[in-house]
């Protein structure tokens, strides 16, 4: 069965990515502030068709058609693995778009009817929560550790191969040279992504790193982080712009690329060239290989 818990960090999970990566953190402020119901409901659609575009059509075990979601845990939800409200909640899911090709229209009616359910409004709460530390101008400055440093790169890299499957287990199983340039260009670029708008760079826990707290060892990794986040402050990434990014990083053989056909502008060019940079240093770290190395281990086994 899958449980409660991994069901509701599965949500909680998308619903971050979804804010730290798609809107800019002042915008999100302002939302808290003047719009959060809508807002949240708007972030809650989002995660469904995140999860919707991610799923599997599978047969239950009576035969019937059925789909199947994701968990952040790569673990397949389906009627016959869930219980109580949950059940409810992705019996009610599948019936709708089973006989509703109007995905938005039944993303809505599902929103609607369980913002204010318990389980559900535990998951809300967290997240606001999270942005009240994170982006409240009143926010308590929150520790900047070694452990808060290494957590955020590895749970950034574990997302790519759980939610967004940028990386193939084949790959891992192989250790291909270009999948651990691919995993730090992921982490980097995320990390850069996520912490546009401030000044620093946002951790897992909500601390910020800035020159004069970054730990010593991973000092030389921060200086080059914080000229890519500024070379991305002034621009809006398109998703082919970032998968061109993304393949320069990784090396990847030309045979695997899918974006030689594009002619990106000098700008991403040079954010390619510095973030490859930063990964062929960092995979020569040992602090960094302290982070890579169990991540490859968990993703495979």
């Amino acid at each position: 069965m899958i449980t409660d818990e991994e069901i509701q960090a599965t949500f909680y999970n998308i619903m971050l990515e979804i804010m730290l990566s798609s809107y800019n953190p002042a915008y999100v402020k302002t939302q808290f502030q003047t719009n959060k119901n809508e807002f949240i409901k708007a972030i809650t659609i989002d995660t469904f068709k995140f999860m919707f575009n991610r799923s599997e059509k599978i047969h239950l075990s009576n035969g019937q058609e059925s789909i199947g979601f994701y968990t952040i845990n790569s673990q397949l939800i389906t009627l016959e693995n869930v219980s109580g409200e949950y059940k409810l909640l992705f019996s009610g899911l599948i019936n709708h778009l089973t006989v509703n090709s109007d995905t938005s229209q039944v993303f809505n009616g599902i929103v609607s009817t369980i913002l204010n359910k318990p389980s559900f409004k535990t998951i809300i709460e967290k997240v606001i929560k999270f942005h009240g530390e994170t982006i409240s101008t009143n926010q308590v400055v929150l520790p900047v550790t070694v452990e808060a440093i290494r957590e955020t790169f590895y749970n950034i890299m574990a997302e790519q191969y759980y939610l967004n499957k940028s990386v193939e287990k084949s790959d891992l199983e192989s250790a291909e040279s270009h999948i651990f340039f691919a995993l730090s260009g992921y982490a980097i670029l995320a990390v850069a992504l996520n912490s546009k708008g401030i000044d620093g760079v946002r951790l897992v826990n909500g601390g910020i790193v800035k020159k004069q707290n970054c730990p010593q060892m991973f000092k030389q990794l921060f200086d080059a982080l914080l000229v890519v986040k500024a070379k991305l402050e002034s621009v809006q990434l398109n998703h082919d712009e970032e998968n061109y990014i993304l393949e320069t990083v990784s090396m990847k053989p030309d045979e695997q690329r899918t974006t030689l056909h594009l002619n990106p502008s000098a700008h991403i060019k040079q954010i390619s060239s510095q973030i490859s940079e930063i990964t062929i240093k960092i995979s020569q770290n040992q602090h960094f290989k302290e982070v890579i190395g169990p991540v490859l281990d968990f993703l495979i086994n």
